[in-house]
Protein backbone atom coordinates (compact mmCIF):
# COMPACT_ATOMS: atom_id res chain seq x y z
CA UNK A 1 0.00 0.00 0.00
CA UNK A 2 1.53 3.42 -0.86
CA UNK A 3 1.20 5.89 1.62
CA UNK A 4 -0.06 9.42 0.64
CA UNK A 5 3.43 10.96 0.23
CA UNK A 6 4.48 8.48 -2.56
CA UNK A 7 1.16 8.97 -4.30
CA UNK A 8 1.56 12.58 -4.23
CA UNK A 9 5.12 11.71 -5.62
CA UNK A 10 3.85 10.25 -8.15
CA UNK A 11 1.44 12.75 -9.24
CA UNK A 12 3.71 14.94 -9.42
CA UNK A 13 6.37 13.65 -11.63
CA UNK A 14 3.36 12.13 -13.69
CA UNK A 15 2.25 15.83 -14.19
CA UNK A 16 5.63 18.08 -14.80
CA UNK A 17 6.64 15.63 -17.37
CA UNK A 18 10.39 15.60 -16.40
CA UNK A 19 13.32 13.48 -17.92
CA UNK A 20 14.78 10.13 -16.34
CA UNK A 21 17.64 12.14 -14.46
CA UNK A 22 15.60 15.02 -12.98
CA UNK A 23 13.08 12.15 -11.96
CA UNK A 24 15.68 10.05 -9.96
CA UNK A 25 16.56 13.57 -8.44
CA UNK A 26 13.36 14.53 -7.39
CA UNK A 27 12.35 10.75 -6.44
CA UNK A 28 15.33 10.92 -4.14
CA UNK A 29 14.05 14.30 -2.20
CA UNK A 30 10.43 12.54 -1.99
CA UNK A 31 12.11 9.82 -0.57
CA UNK A 32 14.29 12.00 2.18
CA UNK A 33 11.19 13.92 3.14
CA UNK A 34 8.99 10.21 3.49
CA UNK A 35 11.78 9.49 5.89
CA UNK A 36 12.23 12.80 7.91
CA UNK A 37 8.30 12.22 8.36
CA UNK A 38 8.85 8.61 9.78
CA UNK A 39 11.55 9.71 12.30
CA UNK A 40 10.49 12.54 13.62
CA UNK A 41 7.45 12.86 16.02
CA UNK A 42 5.51 16.03 16.78
CA UNK A 43 6.46 15.82 20.13
CA UNK A 44 10.03 14.90 21.37
CA UNK A 45 13.07 16.39 22.87
CA UNK A 46 16.27 17.47 21.71
CA UNK A 47 19.17 18.20 23.69
CA UNK A 48 20.83 21.89 24.63
CA UNK A 49 23.80 22.98 26.51
CA UNK A 50 24.38 24.04 29.87
CA UNK A 51 23.79 27.24 28.76
CA UNK A 52 20.79 26.60 26.77
CA UNK A 53 19.08 25.17 29.34
CA UNK A 54 19.56 27.25 32.43
CA UNK A 55 18.33 30.28 30.04
CA UNK A 56 15.10 28.40 29.44
CA UNK A 57 14.30 27.83 32.88
CA UNK A 58 15.84 31.01 34.06
CA UNK A 59 15.05 33.73 32.07
CA UNK A 60 12.34 36.16 33.35
CA UNK A 61 11.73 39.79 33.08
CA UNK A 62 15.00 40.88 35.17
CA UNK A 63 16.93 38.69 33.17
CA UNK A 64 15.39 38.46 29.74
CA UNK A 65 12.21 41.05 29.65
CA UNK A 66 9.90 38.81 29.09
CA UNK A 67 7.79 36.58 31.32
CA UNK A 68 9.33 33.48 33.02
CA UNK A 69 7.89 29.78 32.29
CA UNK A 70 5.90 30.33 35.51
CA UNK A 71 3.94 33.36 34.35
CA UNK A 72 3.15 31.81 30.75
CA UNK A 73 2.02 28.83 32.28
CA UNK A 74 -0.55 31.11 34.15
CA UNK A 75 -1.51 32.73 31.42
CA UNK A 76 -1.98 29.63 29.31
CA UNK A 77 -4.13 27.89 31.99
CA UNK A 78 -6.14 30.63 31.84
CA UNK A 79 -6.89 30.88 27.82
CA UNK A 80 -5.11 34.74 28.66
CA UNK A 81 -1.35 34.64 26.35
CA UNK A 82 -3.09 36.12 23.34
CA UNK A 83 -4.95 38.53 25.46
CA UNK A 84 -1.70 39.70 27.26
CA UNK A 85 0.06 40.43 24.26
CA UNK A 86 -3.01 42.53 22.63
CA UNK A 87 -3.59 44.16 25.76
CA UNK A 88 -1.75 43.44 28.76
CA UNK A 89 -3.63 45.89 31.37
CA UNK A 90 -7.10 44.75 30.53
CA UNK A 91 -5.28 40.92 31.01
CA UNK A 92 -4.00 42.19 34.37
CA UNK A 93 -7.40 43.14 35.76
CA UNK A 94 -9.04 40.42 34.56
CA UNK A 95 -6.01 38.49 36.51
CA UNK A 96 -6.41 40.26 39.49
CA UNK A 97 -10.12 39.90 40.12
CA UNK A 98 -10.21 36.64 39.87
CA UNK A 99 -7.81 36.47 43.12
CA UNK A 100 -10.59 36.19 45.68
CA UNK A 101 -11.86 33.06 43.82
CA UNK A 102 -8.96 31.06 44.44
CA UNK A 103 -8.15 28.36 46.53
CA UNK A 104 -4.84 29.33 49.19
CA UNK A 105 -2.85 26.61 47.62
CA UNK A 106 -3.59 28.18 43.88
CA UNK A 107 -2.81 31.94 45.59
CA UNK A 108 1.03 32.04 44.98
CA UNK A 109 0.93 31.29 41.30
CA UNK A 110 -1.40 33.52 40.37
CA UNK A 111 0.29 36.31 42.73
CA UNK A 112 4.19 35.87 41.27
CA UNK A 113 2.77 36.00 37.67
CA UNK A 114 0.86 39.37 38.47
CA UNK A 115 3.75 40.61 40.37
CA UNK A 116 5.89 39.58 37.17
CA UNK A 117 3.79 40.77 35.23
CA UNK A 118 2.69 44.24 36.23
CA UNK A 119 6.68 44.81 36.08
CA UNK A 120 6.75 43.46 32.18
CA UNK A 121 3.92 46.19 31.58
CA UNK A 122 5.44 48.52 33.95
CA UNK A 123 9.17 48.10 31.69
CA UNK A 124 7.05 48.91 28.43
CA UNK A 125 4.48 51.45 29.63
CA UNK A 126 7.12 53.66 32.28
CA UNK A 127 3.33 53.65 34.50
CA UNK A 128 4.71 53.67 37.83
CA UNK A 129 1.43 52.56 39.36
CA UNK A 130 1.95 49.67 38.12
CA UNK A 131 5.89 48.85 39.52
CA UNK A 132 4.23 49.34 42.91
CA UNK A 133 1.41 47.10 42.47
CA UNK A 134 4.32 44.27 41.13
CA UNK A 135 6.01 45.38 44.78
CA UNK A 136 2.70 45.14 46.76
CA UNK A 137 1.91 41.56 44.71
CA UNK A 138 5.45 40.59 45.50
CA UNK A 139 5.28 41.13 48.93
CA UNK A 140 1.91 39.67 49.66
CA UNK A 141 3.62 35.85 47.98
CA UNK A 142 6.51 36.26 50.12
CA UNK A 143 5.04 37.66 53.65
CA UNK A 144 1.74 36.14 53.73
CA UNK A 145 -0.66 36.88 56.46
CA UNK A 146 -1.68 33.23 56.45
CA UNK A 147 -1.96 30.48 53.75
CA UNK A 148 0.47 29.14 51.69
CA UNK A 149 4.04 30.35 51.71
CA UNK A 150 6.74 29.32 49.01
CA UNK A 151 9.40 26.88 49.71
CA UNK A 152 12.82 29.06 50.52
CA UNK A 153 14.41 26.57 47.48
CA UNK A 154 11.93 27.44 45.35
CA UNK A 155 13.46 29.81 42.54
CA UNK A 156 10.09 32.28 42.78
CA UNK A 157 11.32 33.59 45.86
CA UNK A 158 14.89 34.71 44.73
CA UNK A 159 13.00 36.47 42.17
CA UNK A 160 9.81 37.56 43.96
CA UNK A 161 12.41 39.61 46.30
CA UNK A 162 14.01 41.42 43.34
CA UNK A 163 11.27 41.95 41.82
CA UNK A 164 9.87 43.85 45.00
CA UNK A 165 13.03 45.66 45.32
CA UNK A 166 13.17 46.80 41.68
CA UNK A 167 9.25 47.72 41.68
CA UNK A 168 9.44 50.04 45.32
CA UNK A 169 12.21 51.60 43.62
CA UNK A 170 11.27 52.57 40.24
CA UNK A 171 7.52 52.96 41.91
CA UNK A 172 8.80 55.46 44.20
CA UNK A 173 11.32 57.26 41.51
CA UNK A 174 10.91 60.49 39.96
CA UNK A 175 11.23 60.26 36.50
CA UNK A 176 13.31 63.10 35.38
CA UNK A 177 15.66 63.57 39.00
CA UNK A 178 15.65 59.52 39.04
CA UNK A 179 16.09 59.99 42.41
CA UNK A 180 13.84 57.69 44.99
CA UNK A 181 10.97 59.80 46.96
CA UNK A 182 10.07 58.60 50.34
CA UNK A 183 7.34 60.56 51.76
CA UNK A 184 3.82 60.11 53.96
CA UNK A 185 0.88 60.19 51.05
CA UNK A 186 -1.24 58.36 49.09
CA UNK A 187 0.26 56.32 45.67
CA UNK A 188 -2.44 54.99 42.99
CA UNK A 189 -2.15 51.31 42.42
CA UNK A 190 -3.77 49.85 38.96
CA UNK A 191 -6.51 48.21 41.33
CA UNK A 192 -6.76 50.73 44.27
CA UNK A 193 -4.53 52.99 46.16
CA UNK A 194 -1.49 52.63 48.70
CA UNK A 195 -0.98 54.46 51.40
CA UNK A 196 2.20 55.40 52.70
CA UNK A 197 3.05 56.63 56.15
CA UNK A 198 7.11 57.12 57.93
CA UNK A 199 8.30 57.33 60.48
CA UNK A 200 10.28 61.26 60.68
CA UNK A 201 13.12 59.75 63.34
CA UNK A 202 14.52 57.40 60.94
CA UNK A 203 15.38 60.16 58.37
CA UNK A 204 17.99 61.78 60.77
CA UNK A 205 21.97 60.20 61.11
CA UNK A 206 24.72 61.23 63.08
CA UNK A 207 23.59 64.67 63.54
CA UNK A 208 22.59 64.63 60.06
CA UNK A 209 19.30 64.28 58.07
CA UNK A 210 18.53 62.42 55.15
CA UNK A 211 17.75 64.93 51.78
CA UNK A 212 17.95 63.09 48.91
CA UNK A 213 17.93 59.26 48.12
CA UNK A 214 19.28 57.94 45.12
CA UNK A 215 18.81 53.86 43.37
CA UNK A 216 22.38 53.14 43.49
CA UNK A 217 20.85 49.47 42.77
CA UNK A 218 20.56 49.99 39.06
CA UNK A 219 24.53 51.63 38.92
CA UNK A 220 27.35 49.67 37.19
CA UNK A 221 30.27 50.30 39.29
CA UNK A 222 33.73 51.43 37.68
CA UNK A 223 36.93 51.63 39.06
CA UNK A 224 36.66 49.21 42.28
CA UNK A 225 37.73 45.24 42.03
CA UNK A 226 34.75 44.05 43.88
CA UNK A 227 31.52 44.97 43.98
CA UNK A 228 30.37 44.00 47.49
CA UNK A 229 26.53 43.74 47.94
CA UNK A 230 23.77 42.01 50.30
CA UNK A 231 21.14 40.34 48.26
CA UNK A 232 17.70 40.88 50.39
CA UNK A 233 14.63 42.62 51.06
CA UNK A 234 14.41 47.14 50.21
CA UNK A 235 15.31 49.42 47.89
CA UNK A 236 19.35 50.01 48.30
CA UNK A 237 19.89 54.08 47.87
CA UNK A 238 22.37 56.00 48.76
CA UNK A 239 21.24 59.11 50.98
CA UNK A 240 22.75 62.34 50.75
CA UNK A 241 22.78 64.59 53.93
CA UNK A 242 22.01 68.01 55.32
CA UNK A 243 23.05 68.98 58.93
CA UNK A 244 20.55 69.61 61.28
CA UNK A 245 20.30 70.99 65.05
CA UNK A 246 23.10 73.29 65.96
CA UNK A 247 23.44 72.32 69.77
CA UNK A 248 26.76 70.64 71.14
CA UNK A 249 25.45 67.01 70.50
CA UNK A 250 24.73 67.00 66.93
CA UNK A 251 27.77 68.99 66.66
CA UNK A 252 30.14 66.59 68.17
CA UNK A 253 28.11 63.66 66.10
CA UNK A 254 29.27 65.30 62.86
CA UNK A 255 32.19 66.60 63.94
CA UNK A 256 34.25 64.15 61.93
CA UNK A 257 31.88 63.04 59.13
CA UNK A 258 31.51 65.38 55.93
CA UNK A 259 28.61 66.28 54.55
CA UNK A 260 29.58 65.44 51.04
CA UNK A 261 28.87 61.43 52.69
CA UNK A 262 26.60 59.48 51.05
CA UNK A 263 25.05 56.70 53.48
CA UNK A 264 24.42 53.61 51.97
CA UNK A 265 20.77 52.83 53.01
CA UNK A 266 17.83 50.18 52.59
CA UNK A 267 13.96 51.62 52.63
CA UNK A 268 11.55 48.48 53.33
CA UNK A 269 7.97 48.60 52.49
CA UNK A 270 6.38 47.10 55.43
CA UNK A 271 2.27 46.04 54.36
CA UNK A 272 -0.05 44.98 56.74
CA UNK A 273 -2.37 42.00 55.80
CA UNK A 274 -1.33 41.99 51.82
CA UNK A 275 -3.53 39.60 50.81
CA UNK A 276 -6.52 40.47 52.35
CA UNK A 277 -5.73 44.28 51.38
CA UNK A 278 -4.30 43.38 48.04
CA UNK A 279 -8.50 41.86 46.91
CA UNK A 280 -10.08 45.48 48.90
CA UNK A 281 -8.02 47.14 47.27
CA UNK A 282 -6.70 49.67 49.93
CA UNK A 283 -3.48 48.79 50.49
CA UNK A 284 -1.34 49.86 54.30
CA UNK A 285 2.34 50.35 53.72
CA UNK A 286 5.15 52.19 56.19
CA UNK A 287 8.34 52.97 54.95
CA UNK A 288 11.45 52.27 56.87
CA UNK A 289 14.58 52.99 56.81
CA UNK A 290 17.90 50.84 57.63
CA UNK A 291 21.72 52.86 57.49
CA UNK A 292 23.93 49.69 56.10
CA UNK A 293 26.15 50.71 59.28
CA UNK A 294 23.32 50.35 62.02
CA UNK A 295 20.97 46.92 60.75
CA UNK A 296 21.35 44.29 57.77
CA UNK A 297 17.90 42.41 59.16
CA UNK A 298 14.52 43.38 59.23
CA UNK A 299 12.17 41.75 61.04
CA UNK A 300 9.50 40.73 58.98
CA UNK A 301 7.30 37.48 58.34
CA UNK A 302 8.42 35.77 61.81
CA UNK A 303 11.67 35.93 60.86
CA UNK A 304 15.13 38.16 60.28
CA UNK A 305 15.11 39.01 56.96
CA UNK A 306 18.58 40.06 55.02
CA UNK A 307 17.84 43.92 53.36
CA UNK A 308 19.38 44.46 50.15
CA UNK A 309 22.38 46.39 50.93
CA UNK A 310 24.67 47.61 47.89
CA UNK A 311 27.67 49.80 49.80
CA UNK A 312 30.21 49.26 46.65
CA UNK A 313 28.07 51.07 44.92
CA UNK A 314 27.37 53.77 47.53
CA UNK A 315 30.91 54.38 47.64
CA UNK A 316 31.79 55.12 44.35
CA UNK A 317 28.74 57.16 43.95
CA UNK A 318 29.81 59.24 46.78
CA UNK A 319 33.62 59.27 44.77
CA UNK A 320 31.76 60.13 40.94
CA UNK A 321 33.42 63.65 40.37
CA UNK A 322 34.07 64.38 44.24
CA UNK A 323 36.23 67.82 44.71
CA UNK A 324 38.45 65.53 46.46
CA UNK A 325 40.10 63.96 42.97
CA UNK A 326 41.44 67.70 42.85
CA UNK A 327 43.17 68.23 46.06
CA UNK A 328 45.76 65.84 45.43
CA UNK A 329 48.10 68.07 42.80
CA UNK A 330 46.38 71.45 44.53
CA UNK A 331 46.99 69.96 48.19
CA UNK A 332 50.90 69.38 47.14
CA UNK A 333 51.69 72.81 45.34
CA UNK A 334 49.26 75.19 47.30
CA UNK A 335 48.71 73.68 50.66
CA UNK A 336 45.43 75.19 50.79
CA UNK A 337 43.82 74.14 54.31
CA UNK A 338 40.79 75.20 53.32
CA UNK A 339 39.96 72.18 51.33
CA UNK A 340 40.94 69.96 54.42
CA UNK A 341 37.81 68.57 55.91
CA UNK A 342 38.05 69.53 59.59
CA UNK A 343 41.57 68.98 61.12
CA UNK A 344 41.74 65.86 59.00
CA UNK A 345 40.54 62.98 60.54
CA UNK A 346 37.88 61.72 58.68
CA UNK A 347 35.63 59.16 59.99
CA UNK A 348 33.26 57.33 57.11
CA UNK A 349 30.76 56.58 59.93
CA UNK A 350 29.82 57.09 63.33
CA UNK A 351 31.97 56.31 65.77
CA UNK A 352 31.41 52.45 67.17
CA UNK A 353 32.63 52.18 71.04
CA UNK A 354 34.53 48.86 71.27
CA UNK A 355 36.09 48.72 67.71
CA UNK A 356 39.65 49.64 67.44
CA UNK A 357 40.78 52.40 64.95
CA UNK A 358 42.61 51.99 61.99
CA UNK A 359 43.97 55.48 60.32
CA UNK A 360 44.34 55.38 56.68
CA UNK A 361 47.30 58.48 55.93
CA UNK A 362 47.69 59.18 52.49
CA UNK A 363 51.17 59.94 50.41
CA UNK A 364 52.70 62.85 48.95
CA UNK A 365 50.72 64.58 46.59
CA UNK A 366 47.92 62.28 46.87
CA UNK A 367 44.46 61.97 49.10
CA UNK A 368 42.08 59.65 51.12
CA UNK A 369 40.17 58.99 47.80
CA UNK A 370 43.35 56.51 46.90
CA UNK A 371 42.51 54.06 49.96
CA UNK A 372 38.67 53.71 48.11
CA UNK A 373 40.12 50.39 46.97
CA UNK A 374 40.97 48.97 50.37
CA UNK A 375 38.22 50.33 52.56
CA UNK A 376 36.06 48.76 49.68
CA UNK A 377 38.10 45.10 50.75
CA UNK A 378 38.03 45.25 54.36
CA UNK A 379 35.24 47.45 55.37
CA UNK A 380 33.20 43.92 53.83
CA UNK A 381 35.41 41.72 55.45
CA UNK A 382 33.38 39.85 58.44
CA UNK A 383 35.95 39.24 60.62
CA UNK A 384 37.96 42.37 60.32
CA UNK A 385 35.02 44.85 59.70
CA UNK A 386 33.61 43.19 62.86
CA UNK A 387 36.30 44.12 65.42
CA UNK A 388 38.02 47.87 63.95
CA UNK A 389 36.52 50.80 62.31
CA UNK A 390 38.32 52.68 59.58
CA UNK A 391 38.98 56.40 59.79
CA UNK A 392 41.16 58.22 57.21
CA UNK A 393 43.36 61.29 58.04
CA UNK A 394 43.70 64.11 55.02
CA UNK A 395 47.06 66.69 55.33
CA UNK A 396 48.50 69.11 52.69
CA UNK A 397 51.66 67.23 50.96
CA UNK A 398 53.26 70.05 50.36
Amino acid sequence: MKTSLSLLRDRVLNSVGLRRPQLIQVSALFGLLLLISACVTPIGVVRGTTQEMHYALTANVLSAGEPSSWSKQVLHTTNLTERFNADPAATLNVLHKSLGQLSEDRLPDRLFALAELSFLYAENSAERPHYLAAAVYAYALLVPENGTRLDPLDPRVRLAADIYNRGLTRGLSTPIEAEVVLEAGSQPLPFGELALATDPNQFFWSGYRFKRFIPVGEFVVRGLSNRYRQAGVGAPLAAELEPVDSGPAAEAARKRIPPRTRVPLTAFLRIATPRRSIIEGKIQGKIELYAADQASTVAVGGRDAPLELEPTAALAYQLEGAPIWDFEIAGFRFADQAAIFGDGLIMMRPYRPGRIPVVLVHGTASSPVRWAELFNEISHDPVISGRYQFWIYQYNTG
